[in-house]
């Protein structure tokens, strides 16, 4: 694990409800916080993604050029559909959606978003999803519970 990273531990009833992870990553890209919601979206364990390059973790080269291409035009936030490979090398359809991460300053610190598992929303009908329009609001609310909880699990941090 490379230094400052962080698995984030959901309640077991939250990670059974989600299709989706939260992660962070550094100035380089690297990830540096995961949460457990990883295992029902690609199979892996956080700390198995933790210290990987966000732009090519489980990602297709055609895929990544893809996420390269979205994070170099700088227009955040960055919303994309992407095939993924899970632990048992089986294609899932995943959306990326990236924000910068800021400091208290302002400055890029990296950048943290989310990866929501597209064919459990077929799957799932009864699973209501945000609205379109408030999807943002409802990822910077999730965004920052998860924050709160880290700083309660790793206060040192």
């Amino acid at each position: 694990m490379i230094t400052g990273s962080k698995v984030i531990i959901r309640e077991k009833s939250s990670v059974d409800a989600w299709n989706d992870y939260a992660w962070e990553t550094d100035p380089n890209g690297l990830l540096t916080v995961c949460d457990e919601g990883i295992i029902k979206v690609l199979g892996f364990k956080p700390e198995q993604a933790i210290g990987n390059p966000l732009i090519s973790f489980q990602l297709l080269a055609k895929e990544q050029s893809k996420i390269r291409a979205a994070m170099q035009n700088d227009q955040f936030p960055i919303e994309l559909e992407l095939n993924a490979l899970t632990a048992d090398k089986t294609k899932q359809m995943i959306r990326y959606t990236i924000y910068h991460k800021l400091d208290e300053e302002g400055q890029i610190q990296g950048f943290r978003g989310y990866c929501e598992l597209l064919e459990a929303e077929k799957k799932q009908a009864t699973k209501k999803l945000p609205k379109k329009q408030h999807k943002h609001q409802h990822f910077l609310n999730k965004t920052n519970n998860l924050t709160k909880r880290t700083q309660k699990t790793y206060p040192s941090l």
